[in-house]
């Protein structure tokens, strides 16, 4: 048995696994969230120049101002030199180390948020990058043979404490971004609505684990994916919490109105915004404001002010 067959039976019961849960609970072999979040042949040149983009900085190689490298450049040509002397034995950590960026660009999907669906492929980038360390330093004269080793793994750790320093502050920053916007409103939601209340959200995560409400996500991940319209009259819910900008085309501002307002299908009622939370210092949300919409009768008067609480 060659080392890729072993490789493909070793992993075949995870995958198989994987599948077989996705299809039990959600009817497909991939979750919604794979069929929401990707694009395929869609912009495949940009989107392969992106993900390079996005891949290089894990790896030491800042492209961009708002880039910072996470782990030191040293393990870059480690890695890529362990890769090609492991491709015998264990073709399959190089080939998810290196094709993950590569598979996620061709599927048009992106690295997400400060690259957090490429950080699966850093163990085994790392764990290549230290074969790679292993061959150079036995290249290198018996006598210094530990010296460059220890120096290669020296300088590799010596760049994660910036690192990780710079990573720990945005870190803090995303969680209270996230406690300040979608816990904040989901806490609001806890407090005014009724349970068996229905939200519509389009930020799902903490919105349905704070909120107590029974929760439609209008993006389609953990939802039947359906337009606002469709969603609004198959779930007719009392609020939504949403960015406003992700639905231009269904905001409605009639001359001499003090805020703008999303109509139901029927025309049976109407989402006015009575509250939001704002971010001065947005690390993390897709945009610095999010809104709740309550569900109000079509003749009903517009609030006269949207609390707004800025964090």
């Amino acid at each position: 048995m060659t080392p890729a067959t072993r490789d493909n039976a070793a992993a075949a019961p995870a995958l198989l696994a994987f599948f077989a849960f996705n299809f039990i609970v959600g009817g497909r072999v991939f979750p919604n969230s794979v069929f929401v979040k990707t694009h395929v042949g869609q912009n495949l040149a940009p989107g392969v120049w992106e993900m390079v983009r996005e891949w290089a900085p894990l790896w030491g190689l800042g492209m961009r101002s708002r880039d910072f490298p996470t782990h030191s450049l040293v393990l870059l040509p480690t890695m890529i030199a362990g890769a090609l002397l492991m491709s015998r034995r264990f073709p399959a950590i190089g080939a998810f180390a290196l094709g993950l960026p590569l598979a996620l660009a061709l599927s048009g999907a992106t690295g997400g948020s400060h690259g957090r669906y490429l950080m699966p492929a850093i163990p085994f980038g790392v764990l290549l990058a230290v074969e790679g360390m292993d061959i150079v330093s036995q290249r290198l004269p018996r006598r210094w043979r530990r010296t460059g080793l220890a120096t290669l793994a020296g300088l590799a750790l010596a760049w994660q404490i910036g690192a990780l320093e710079r990573m720990g502050k945005l870190h803090g920053w995303n969680v209270e971004n996230i406690n300040h916007m979608q816990r904040f409103l989901a806490g609001t939601m806890r407090e005014n609505a009724s349970p068996g209340d229905t939200i519509a959200v389009n930020d799902v995560g903490a919105m349905g684990y704070f909120s107590g409400c029974y929760v439609v996500d209008l993006v389609g991940l953990v939802s039947p994916r359906r337009s606002l319209p469709e969603n609004l009259r198959t779930y007719h819910p009392k609020y939504l919490v949403i960015f406003p900008s992700w639905y231009r085309s269904y905001l409605v501002v009639d001359p001499g109105a003090k805020h703008s307002k999303i109509y139901d299908p029927d025309s049976t009622c109407k989402y006015l915004p009575v509250a939001g939370a704002g971010l001065r210092f947005n690390t993390i949300c897709s945009r610095d404001q999010m809104f709740v919409f309550a569900r109000f009768p079509p003749q009903a008067e517009e609030p006269e002010k949207v609390s707004m609480i800025w964090h």
